[in-house]
């Protein structure tokens, strides 16, 4: 296995009650193949093998190392042979894993196919579901898992399965939500988030879940709370629209925060405390910044993006110390097919601020994404 260069992008002293976890995003296990796929080995299951390997080893380096984040679209077209192939090479880690899913999961296509309307979340839980009810009682305990709940869709007139879960570990509150679209979009399910404010969506998931936190922490709140999704709140200047959120949608997300978890500094907090990080994928790319740079009072949200494993191993290692995220690493390795040629990765910072360009059409948003 190739060696990965990792990069500390910021330290405190950690206590002895520490702890790690890891994250990967993006696998699109099946990138390569237009058809249905049939296990071929193409270079994204090469490099998810290396990625498993990699954490393995750390694991077994630093027992401190406790489990894996795989932040959405673990398929590429959402095909059950994509989805059997993934979970397949998921199986090989050796510490236990917890999978958020993306808007490449929902839609299953390929050339010449296209369902009527995404079931690939069904299928997700049909998968994924037995993971959560066996998340290793020592390490934490997984809380209101959503996904295997169908729910009535008012906005597509189908029945959706929305992937949120709470974890809970010693002092820390981890809240995965799923804003992927169930529309569709001109290839697969749409691209941009979506909040579901209905019954049994993520958004009244969201204000249920923390409503319940605030009461049951009134004495003892847990120290941070963190937001894991596979979509960014900050996404790339001039595609929120397209590949992210909505201005209007953020700030109906803020609002909703505002009524129940503190971004201040300790000594202002209400019981369910310090909302502090936020993790996302889906842009593929290395980003450490804020989540609303422009926006008063939250620029304290550090937002940080884990680049894609259909790109090279990347690996995000955090480490929380006392209750709080105390450091941040990323592991990386990019590819090389004549030789493992090993490259280093500076931390992305966020982009300076300019006039934001909109794209006219789908394929010009796509184009300016880097994805066709």
């Amino acid at each position: 296995m190739r060696p990965i260069w990792l990069c500390a992008l910021f330290l405190v002293a950690v206590s002895a009650e520490s702890y790690k976890f890891a994250i990967i995003t993006d696998l699109h296990v099946g990138h390569h193949v237009d058809t249905e796929y049939a296990g071929q080995e193409t270079a994204e299951i090469k490099y998810l093998e290396e990625t498993v390997n990699a954490i393995n080893a750390r694991a077994k380096a630093d027992p401190s190392l406790k489990w894996v984040f795989v932040m959405g679209d673990l398929t590429d077209k959402a095909q059950p042979t994509q989805l059997a192939k993934v979970a397949e090479l998921l199986q090989g880690l050796q510490i236990p894993y917890l999978p958020l899913i993306g808007n490449h999961d929902l839609l299953h296509y390929s050339r010449g196919f296209k369902e009527a309307h995404p079931t690939g979340d069904e299928r997700f839980a049909k998968t994924f579901a037995p993971l959560y009810a066996a998340f290793p009682a020592s390490v934490g305990t997984v809380q209101r898992y959503a996904g295997a709940t169908p729910v009535p869709n008012p906005e597509q007139k189908i029945t959706s399965y929305f992937h949120n879960f709470v974890l809970e570990v010693g002092r820390t509150l981890y809240i995965a939500l799923d804003w992927n679209s169930r529309g569709l979009g001109p290839v697969r399910a749409a691209t941009d988030a979506q909040l579901h404010d209905f019954p049994g969506g993520t958004y009244q998931w969201l204000e249920e879940t923390l409503s319940l936190y605030n009461q049951q922490t009134a004495k003892q709140p847990f120290r941070e709370v963190v937001i894991l999704q596979h979509h960014p709140f900050h996404g790339q200047e001039g595609l929120e629209w397209y590949a992210t959120f909505t201005e209007e949608k953020k700030q109906k997300v803020r609002s909703l925060v505002e009524r129940h978890v503190s971004h201040l500094p300790v000594g202002q907090l209400p019981p369910l405390v310090q909302w502090k990080h936020e993790f996302a994928g889906h842009i593929h790319r290395w980003y450490n910044g804020t989540a609303f740079p422009d926006v008063a009072g939250w620029q304290e949200l550090v937002q940080w993006e884990t680049s894609a494993v259909l790109k090279g191993i990347a690996i995000s290692y955090v480490t929380v110390a006392d209750g709080s995220i105390a450091d941040i690493q990323k592991a990386t390795a990019a590819p090389a097919p004549a030789m493992h040629t090993l490259t280093p990765e500076p931390a992305v910072q966020p982009a300076p601020a300019g006039p934001a360009t909109t794209p006219r059409t789908v394929r010009q948003a796509l184009k300016m994404a880097g994805r066709v």
